[in-house]
């Protein structure tokens, strides 16, 4: 049966009866034997391969229609677990087996690190703060069917004898820390409220960070990152430490700036040789960042004011080093295979901010899972959307909302002095396959300056909306766009689907070769020919397969090039 009406089968229960739900559960973590000292510094712990106890926590469950979250005050006030319904798939990593780290070094506070993973606050110290392995206090602020709203508190009262004060300089601040999280009926996003509160007469010196360690689109049981991931951060540039020269060898260096690179070869997780940190530097400081899995094409992505978070920071494990690892049977080996992205008040770590005396700090944070999406240009908080044009010809408009239950208006055109609508359409959005609208540009002509590619996702009857455009004046017939560059051989899943009576189907190859895109029925028999020739490299191509002879059923499309082949399941549903 077709994932979106097996999706609609499973949820119209729900749907009739829908309401927030909030409930407590029990969370059992594995982590090698350790002991800690009353000042939470590492008194001992184990080197010996499965020498493990479980870990017990109080978690908490909040639920909708389209989101499971878990939270665990417990242990740092952190989300630990995000999945979306819809396709059943986790977004956030989870790390199997806790393995202290850097144990009586001075990477970390308290001489000591041990992963865990989701999405938590850090504080007042860079490089995970002091509060990630402490209790927050719990505290339900609201519980209706419609809203759950849930906050996590701690308070900074920690001075630790015998620290480095010329990397740990904050000292005990009594900072206090609200981490608030929301989940709204027939929403398909998480709201996170930080507060940050000074209630002393003096100014002070910090630094906040929330961190998120992502792997979208994965199995609940496993979640982790593949060679699909891609960190989709609109910089241009990024700043890596002297500290990782591995990494920097990956990139360009920009003539004239020490330790600037171009950001290129570490967008993808897989080209990351070593583990390693990069700053995306002199972004556009637009309000998203997040990663996508191109494995699935599902992703996770957040989208704040990032006026108030003006910091980036990733860390990732390198990509081959943290394969095949059995974290059970390997104590010393901590690498993970996820991306590590955070949202800092610096422009990066042991770069102080600072808050103003008896005043508070307040930002929003939204985490959007995305379906469908191969990379995003514009978001706010009800719309995610990637719009570009390939080949300097085909409009490609995809896009995924926080409010799935509601109804889009798409609008396509040009302004300018060659005035015109291209397309309108109605969504009706899928949660599973994300929704995908294309259209080709007017054939043979001139653009003049001013003249600009419009799209506009109306809700009107709910005030969403978003709006976005390309000059047209500046493009070519050359693909421009980064996301429009095929980087491997693959065939996408068709959209619409379930359809009737036609539907397009997109494929790309990483080099110029022979190509061939056929429709099969059940029976295996050829009952359509799409595509024979070569095909080139660096582009989409999108042909559209109509089935108006066709009885209603199951067909398959196939790609084969040089020697190897792809299938994707179809439905045509008359």
């Amino acid at each position: 049966m077709n994932k979106t009406l097996l999706f609609i089968l499973l949820m119209v229960p729900t749907l009739l009866m829908a309401q927030v739900t909030v409930r407590d559960t029990t969370i059992i973590w594995h982590t090698f034997k350790y002991r800690l000292n009353e000042d939470h510094t590492m008194n001992w712990n184990t080197n010996v391969s499965f020498d493990t106890v479980a870990k017990i926590f109080t978690g908490v469950v909040l639920e909708n229609e389209y989101l499971k979250i878990t939270l665990v005050p417990e242990f740092g006030g952190r989300i630990i677990s995000m999945i979306y319904k819809p396709t059943g798939h986790e977004e956030l990593y989870q790390n199997p087996a806790g393995a202290p780290y850097g144990v009586g070094q001075e990477w970390f506070y308290y001489k000591w690190l041990m992963v865990y993973g989701g999405i938590f606050p850090t504080l007042p110290e860079p490089e995970h703060g002091k509060a990630w392995l402490l209790p927050w206090k719990y505290t339900v602020l609201k519980q209706t069917p419609d809203t759950v709203r849930c906050q996590m508190s701690w308070e900074d009262t920690i001075k630790l004898q015998g620290i480095n004060t010329n990397k740990w300089r904050y000292g005990e601040t009594n900072l206090r820390c609200d981490f608030t999280v929301t989940l709204i009926k027939g929403a398909s996003s998480l709201e996170a409220d930080v507060a940050l509160y000074n209630d002393s007469n003096k100014n002070l010196d910090y630094e906040y960070w929330t961190c998120l360690t992502l792997a979208p689109g994965s199995e609940p049981g496993d979640p982790k990152c593949t060679q699909g991931a891609e960190l989709i951060i609109p910089a241009l540039k990024i700043k890596i430490p002297s500290g990782y020269p591995d990494i920097a060898r990956q990139e360009k260096q920009v003539q004239g700036e020490k330790g600037i690179y171009t950001f290129d070869k570490l967008r993808y997780w897989k080209n990351w040789n070593n583990d390693g940190i990069a700053y995306p530097w002199e972004d556009t400081n637009e309000n998203f960042w997040g990663v996508i899995n191109h494995d699935n094409e599902e992703g996770i992505i957040r989208v704040a004011d990032n006026n108030i978070t003006t910091g980036i920071k990733i860390w990732a494990w390198g990509y081959t080093q943290s394969q095949n690892i059995n974290p059970f049977n390997s104590p010393s080996e901590v690498h993970r295979p996820y991306v590590e992205l955070w949202a800092g008040h610096s422009n990066e770590f042991f770069a102080p901010a600072q808050i103003a005396m008896n005043s508070t700090k307040k930002w929003k944070e939204i985490y959007v899972p995305t379906i469908g999406l191969s990379n995003v240009t514009n978001a706010n908080d009800e719309i995610i959307a990637d719009f570009k044009v390939d080949s300097g010809k085909t409009v490609n408009l995809s896009f995924v909302t926080t409010r799935p239950n509601n109804h889009f208006d798409v609008s396509i055109g040009i302004t300018g002095q060659n005035s015109q609508v291209l397309k309108t359409q109605t969504i009706i959005p899928d949660p599973v396959n994300g929704n995908r609208i294309m259209t080709d540009l007017p054939a043979n002509q001139t653009w003049s300056k001013g003249d600009s590619l419009v799209c506009m996702i109306t809700d009107s009857a709910n005030g969403c909306y978003l709006t976005t455009s390309i000059p047209l004046d500046k493009l070519t017939t050359e693909v421009t766009d980064r996301s429009a560059i095929a980087k491997d051989f693959q065939l996408y899943q068709n959209y619409p689907n379930p359809f009737n009576p036609a539907t397009e189907i997109r494929f790309s190859v990483p080099e110029d070769g022979f190509a061939s895109l056929k429709v099969y029925n059940v029976l295996g028999q050829v009952v359509a020919t799409l595509f024979e020739g070569t095909a080139k490299s660096g582009h989409y191509v999108s042909v559209t397969f109509n089935a108006s002879e066709m009885a209603s059923g199951v067909y398959f499309s196939r790609l084969e090039y040089n020697g190897r082949s792809i299938v994707q399941r179809m439905l045509l549903a008359k």
